[in-house]
């Protein structure tokens, strides 16, 4: 029987672990469920996982080091700076990365098969939502790399669009929690809304300070493309109350698929888990890349994603 050997690069600590240690589980949930419904299919599975902190130097020189030993896959790198920071090797050893997460666009990158959505995908709706319900000022605040700042480019240009407009814009270093001085500016401006593109531990530390200023959901809310039901189960309900997100996946969707979904992975890892979209994109990825494996009988990058994109 022949084995697949794959890179797991998720970051376990650092400031994006909550987010990345509920992919790395979802990773592991697709391959155990993968090959206990394919016991036939000739493979073995294997993985590798490395830490890579939250940091794109580490990324890189764990990929590097992977991909020295002879692996062709990796599933991983949730920042943009991460993922960027993997190119090179993947270019040098015609490796493959399953980016589960979504992204500001701009890239179509010939090593990565992009899993989640893109702005035009996604900020389109929840920005005529915003315009539609609660007003034309949009107060924009994110981390200081290039998800944020990309995404907000595109942001900007979607609200001119709608005769609306961005009355501020800050950022903040990954990992920043003392974000009342942030707050404060913010209702100086009166936003109609706050659109946030924080991610890792910034995202709770926003919200909690949120509601110690006494500011109010139901006047100035909270929109974010990227806060999901693990954040929101760290900060706690009450610090989440009356804000949004927009997502293509969320663990309350209402269809017996997912109904189902959820409930093995309750069984799998506790009754108190959590599935965020980007949980479910590590999973379907896997199970994409895996089904390729099997019917191609290779692990060769262009028949991989020549498989998927056209089925065949």
């Amino acid at each position: 029987m022949d084995s697949i050997h794959i890179g797991f690069l998720f970051s376990l600590t650092g400031t994006t672990s909550l987010t990345e240690t509920g992919q790395y589980r979802a990773a592991l949930y697709a391959l155990e469920q993968y090959q206990k419904n394919h016991r036939d299919s000739g493979f073995t599975f294997t993985y590798t996982l490395k830490d890579i902190c939250s940091n794109p130097v580490e990324c890189y020189r764990h990929a590097r080091d992977l991909a020295r030993s002879g692996v062709k896959i990796f599933v991983g790198c949730y920042t943009s700076v991460c993922r960027k920071a993997v190119l090179p090797v993947l270019e040098e050893y015609d490796a493959l990365l399953v980016y589960p997460a979504l992204y500001e666009g701009q890239e179509i990158h010939p090593n990565v098969f992009y899993i989640g959505e893109v702005p035009n995908q996604q900020i389109v709706s929840l920005l005529k939502f915003i315009v539609q319900q609660y007003g034309r000022r949009v107060y924009l605040i994110g981390n200081d790399y290039i998800y944020p700042r990309y995404t907000n480019q595109q942001i900007r240009e979607i609200l001119y669009k709608l005769n609306s407009e961005v009355i501020g814009e800050q950022y903040v270093p990954l990992g920043h929690t003392q974000l009342i001085p942030n707050l404060q500016d913010i209702q100086l401006a009166s936003p109609s809304v706050i659109l946030s593109t924080l991610v890792g531990e910034s995202v709770q530390h926003f919200y909690q300070s949120y509601y110690e200023l006494g500011m109010n959901p139901k006047k100035t809310p909270i929109f974010s493309p990227i806060t999901t039901e693990l954040e929101i189960q760290s900060m706690g309900a009450k610090f989440a109350a009356g804000h949004y997100s927009c997502s293509s996946y969320f663990q309350s969707l209402d269809i017996p698929e997912n109904l189902e979904f959820v409930q093995e992975m309750k069984k799998w890892y506790g009754a108190d888990t959590v599935i965020s979209s980007t949980m479910v994109y590590t999973y379907s990825g896997i199970q994409m890349i895996l089904d390729a494996f099997v019917h191609l009988q290779s692990t060769d990058r262009k028949k991989i994603l020549h498989y998927i994109l056209q089925g065949k």
